[in-house]
């Protein structure tokens, strides 16, 4: 499905792999950000697994550096750190974040 809700800036498919439960309170999908597209400044209350499965893309932690990052690199945002990721200018990027969901029961 194609985003440009929920803090996504430009064109973004979101592929959702598996939702969160009470069993496993985390969640996954594919999401893929077109050339120039990167979400909007965000965060995670606990915090964020990121696989990149293809191509070329950035990510920024707020006050931080911009970082260049790229297929089957393996990112951990920590909690509470606001950040944004997305494609480079000139390059899609696929990745497959997953976080787990303060609010699931336990």
């Amino acid at each position: 499905m194609k985003n440009r809700n929920q803090g996504v800036q430009r064109n973004v498919r979101v592929d959702p792999l598996f939702p969160a439960k009470d069993a496993a309170p985390f969640s996954g999908a594919y999401v893929t950000f077109e050339p120039g597209a990167r979400s909007a400044w965000h965060i995670h209350p606990t915090g964020q697994h990121l696989l990149v499965t293809a191509g070329v893309g950035r990510t920024g932690e707020w006050k931080g550096k911009i970082e260049e990052i790229r297929a089957w690199r393996r990112d951990l945002v920590p909690p509470k750190v606001k950040h944004w990721h997305g494609a480079s200018p000139t390059t899609a990027i696929r990745i497959s974040p997953s976080r787990e969901h303060s609010t699931a029961k336990r």
